[in-house]
């Protein structure tokens, strides 16, 4: 699905001709929301776990003194301004303003010579 990432996941679904039961082939988008929202985060933790592990062990890194090395960033994300969103995400603000669009804070750990990311963590503060 990674390659077909502009287009929305239910066209993707659709392409693939994945059939539901009773045989019908078309997903609605309402449909593919409710079914992450199933599934729950803690399914998609452990899938990007288990291929950041396998991706880790089926590459060779480069070492210095004897270590892997890492680097940790970090980057704020944007959220659509719905009043969902503004419920569960905060908006930065300074003296003079409030952000337009509710944020999501991400920090990330990656592997510098293959820049596989290892680990990562998101908050809504």
């Amino acid at each position: 699905m990674a390659l077909e990432r502009k287009y929305p996941l239910h066209q993707i679904v659709n392409r693939l001709d994945i059939l539901l039961p009773g045989n019908r082939p078309f997903v609605a988008p309402s449909a593919v929301i409710q079914a992450r929202q199933r599934l729950g985060s803690e399914s998609v933790k452990r899938v990007f776990e288990q291929t950041s592990q396998y991706w880790q062990s089926q590459t060779t890194h480069p070492h210095w003194a004897g270590l892997t090395l890492f680097a940790v960033d970090g980057v704020i994300w944007r959220t659509p301004d719905t009043p969902e969103n503004s419920e569960v995400f905060s908006r930065t603000s300074n003296q003079k303003t409030v952000s337009l669009y509710p944020q999501v804070k991400m920090v990330c750990q990656m592997e510098l010579t293959s820049h596989l990311v290892t680990a990562a963590a998101l908050a809504v503060t």
